[in-house]
């Protein structure tokens, strides 16, 4: 996440992020809820679900995102705006932009056209962490699943690779950095191919951070698809966003659902997946 910060008319209240539901895992990326949890809990920010079937039509995952930004804007009624982590694919753009509209939403887009290998090489340096979750092995080898995404690994990225994964070659988990109140602890498992395609890695929780991680976990919310960490409800904390590299890198594809002042229009500010 991190562009937010310095946009003074904005101030994030949630997450979202899609669930594939019988695998208990954020979609796409694979990543385990236990470890999207311990992540909302670092964050100190509530996160709101949108819940889809595996192998879900266009149809699905709209009504989901759909029912996703009801339920946020009942919890704040005066939310109408969400940020994305979009870099410069303009069809994916413009079908956020056209799914939005109707429901009364307004996408923003704060790192739009930052040149994507400076945005990565700023994430390493800022000292943010992540492993690489998922890999398209039809745009990069498998065995770049579970590695680390820093210096040596974006220096041996080949050149039809986007070095934020873009096009989908490559997703990431977020475990460590600045807008992080405790680095996760966090180890690259087992890997398996799906679909003759997808190379996934799972990240799981060490044993040995396990425990703090439980005792700090989110509150669950009795309201639909909601949760945040008791010490830091929205309403109590002040806390104020920064998305810092989206980073799908994005860290789990989440997107910042965020308030604007009706006095003010929503600018770009300077970068994060």
């Amino acid at each position: 996440m991190g562009v937010l910060e310095n946009c003074e008319s904005r101030e994030g209240d949630a997450l979202l992020t899609t669930i594939t539901r019988e695998y208990d895992r954020i979609s796409i990326h694979g990543v385990r809820r236990s470890v999207l949890e311990a992540q909302v809990s670092a964050l100190g920010l509530p996160l709101i679900e949108a819940a889809i079937s595996p192998g879900a039509s266009n149809a699905e995952y709209e009504a989901a995102f759909g029912s996703a930004l009801r339920t946020a804007r009942e919890r704040w009624p005066g939310l109408h705006c969400i940020a994305f982590g979009d870099l410069f694919l303009t069809d994916v753009r413009a079908y956020r932009e056209a799914l939005l509209a109707p429901l009364g939403w307004r996408g923003v887009f704060p790192l739009w056209g930052e040149d994507t290998t400076a945005l990565a090489q700023h994430f390493v340096r800022e000292g943010y962490r992540a492993l690489l979750t998922c890999v398209d092995t039809s745009q990069l080898a498998p065995e770049f699943a579970g590695r680390e995404f820093d210096a040596a690994l974006l220096a041996e990225l080949p050149a039809t690779v986007d070095p934020c994964g873009e096009r989908g070659e490559f997703h990431t988990c977020v475990y460590a950095g600045p807008l992080f109140t405790r680095a996760l602890p966090l180890i690259a498992g087992e890997r398996v191919r799906r679909d003759e395609r997808f190379e996934y890695c799972d990240v799981v929780i060490t044993a040995s951070g396990a425990w703090s991680a439980a005792a700090r976990c989110c509150r669950r919310w009795r309201g639909r698809g909601v949760s945040w960490p008791a010490a830091h409800h929205p309403r109590r904390s002040g806390f104020r966003i920064s998305v810092r590299l989206d980073l799908e890198l994005r860290g789990y594809h989440p997107v910042v659902v965020a308030r604007a002042s009706p006095s003010h229009t929503l600018g770009k500010g300077p970068t994060p997946g």
